[in-house]
């Protein structure tokens, strides 16, 4: 028999005696094996207390926590009813804020722009970026790339503020709903005039010169990357918690205790290739869950060991570009990119120097050795990636020479590199 259980709150765990305990009725269960694989939280934006704010709010802050919000998302983005006259046509523009400047809250954006350009510009809607980091994906991507991102969203007009956190969200007292005048990021009234009924206000404290900003919105998206692991059952249990990584420590077979096993965002698993690490992507909760099953059946004569290296995707196709990652993938780390050279427009020969940053290999080292790997546009070399991570080779000297022909990306005349060292703050 197979008992599967979808609320951790009311469960205990006796992992010597085998038995799940649910704790209103008394009623306990005996299992041979088990498996425990809890979803994971959204990790709340801790300085605005985002799982206290006013009820009166609940319509105009998404937290992204499931599918269903970002449908509500994409509802609330839609243009308003059609009107005849010119004052409603400026009604229909409403302002929007995305919190949160890495994976999610970059693709929600481009997401968002994406469907703005469809329409027509009288109905577009105000659309505003916010992060505390200098560029959007700044804590993944090398300087320049995440410059270029950054750019490249501005042109399809979103407003960005970086350098800056918000410190808090209240109902606005406003009648309308303007952006306040900003000299860093040029802030002003956005076209199409305001929209009436605003019912959010945004404080916002600037990381360059500590001062202070408010700004009103008819709609925030909170869009936090990671997530916090359900770990609950597992402290009423006995179960190892890894205090790093989070999450339940497990061994090589993703077993935690005897006839335990652990898959998805709540298994802190060693990797060999990368040490003890969590990943909250949805090829590592596939794929642990496999190896999971395939242990529980008992069907092997020695348990399969979990040797996957996940990846996971980014997508912006408003902007053209996929990223797919394997790996630690830190712009803290020394990074070597491989390129596609610019080509001349005229001649169509690469134009050495120079790239479009839209195809390329991005290859993080640590340690002498490549712990990460960033597929431009290039899903085809993702299985090569997990390969020279695994291999652990040391890269000592002229990083880019023996990288540079690692991966054959193109000819070796259509090639540009892109060196960064650590905490580099180089954006050429």
């Amino acid at each position: 028999d197979v008992v599967v259980v979808s609320d951790f709150s009311d469960v205990s765990l006796d992992v010597e005696n085998k038995t799940i305990t649910f704790m209103n009725s008394g009623t306990k269960v005996s299992y041979s094996k088990c498996l425990l694989a809890p979803p994971g939280r959204a990790r709340s934006f801790y300085v605005l207390g985002s799982n206290a704010m006013e009820y009166s709010l609940n319509d105009h802050i998404n937290n992204l926590y499931d599918a269903n919000d970002f449908k509500i998302l994409e509802a609330s983005f839609a243009p308003l009813e059609e009107a005849n006259n010119d004052a409603a046509v400026t009604q229909r523009r409403k302002n929007f804020a995305v919190v949160g400047g890495g994976f999610l809250g970059t693709e929600v954006v481009a997401a968002l722009s994406e469907i703005n350009q469809k329409l027509p510009e009288e109905q577009r809607n105000n659309l505003t970026h916010i992060f505390f980091e200098p560029n959007a994906l700044a804590e993944y991507f090398p300087p320049y790339l995440s410059t270029h991102i950054t750019k490249k969203l501005g042109l399809q007009d979103v407003k960005t503020l970086s350098n800056s956190l918000v410190t808090g969200v209240k109902r606005s007292t406003s009648e309308t709903s303007q952006y306040q005048f900003d000299i860093h990021n040029n802030f002003s009234n956005c076209p199409g005039g305001p929209v009436n009924d605003v019912r959010v206000q945004a404080t916002l404290m600037r990381g360059d010169d500590r001062s202070k900003l408010d700004m009103n919105f008819d709609y925030i998206v909170l869009a936090s990357t990671h997530i916090k692991p359900e770990v609950d059952l597992v402290q009423r249990s006995s179960l190892e918690i890894d205090a790093t990584n989070g999450g339940i420590a497990v061994n090589g077979s993703l077993e935690a205790f005897d006839s335990v096993f652990v898959a998805g965002d709540a298994a802190s698993f060693y990797s060999k290739s990368l040490g003890r690490r969590r990943v909250e992507v949805y090829d590592h909760a596939i794929n642990s869950g496999l190896i999971c099953g395939r242990n529980m059946s008992g069907q092997q004569k020695a348990p399969a060991i979990y040797n996957h290296l996940p990846a996971f995707v980014c997508s912006l196709p408003s902007l053209g570009i996929t990223f797919e990652c394997v790996g630690e993938i830190n712009s803290k780390l020394k990074t070597v990119g491989v390129w596609l050279a610019k080509r001349d427009e005229e001649t169509g020969k690469p134009v050495q120097g120079k790239t479009d940053f839209d195809r390329g290999l991005i290859y993080y080292l640590k340690d002498s050795a490549v712990v990460g790997v960033v597929c431009c546009n290039a899903s085809e070399c993702v299985e090569a990636a997990r390969d020279i991570i695994s291999q652990k080779n040391l890269i000592k000297d002229a990083a880019a020479d023996q990288l540079r022909k690692k991966i054959l990306l193109a000819p070796e005349s259509w090639i540009y590199i892109k060196e960064t060292h650590p905490f580099s703050s180089q954006e050429g």
